[in-house]
């Protein structure tokens, strides 16, 4: 008998028309201008939401506010 062993569709982190929107799970985290040591443009309380657009090093690049805005936050700030 076969196994199946057809190979598995590589999973795309920042598909388009994929982004989700998550909650904010730290107390309060800062959203960066761009991952690890970019300006800090914004910060963002517990259960503020965001939408997430991209991954890239344990960070995720973060729609938020209103009027929106875009940024980086790092992905266990909110729960990744």
């Amino acid at each position: 008998a076969q196994k199946d062993e057809s190979p598995k569709e590589p999973k795309k982190e920042d598909a388009p028309g994929d982004a989700k929107t998550v909650e904010v799970s730290w107390r309060s985290t800062q959203v960066r201008e761009s991952p690890k040591t970019g300006n800090v443009i914004a910060r963002l309380s517990k259960g503020a939401k965001v939408t997430v657009l991209e991954q890239k090093d344990g960070w995720y690049r973060v729609e938020f506010g209103d009027p929106k805005q875009k940024g980086w936050v790092f992905r266990e700030a909110i729960g990744q």
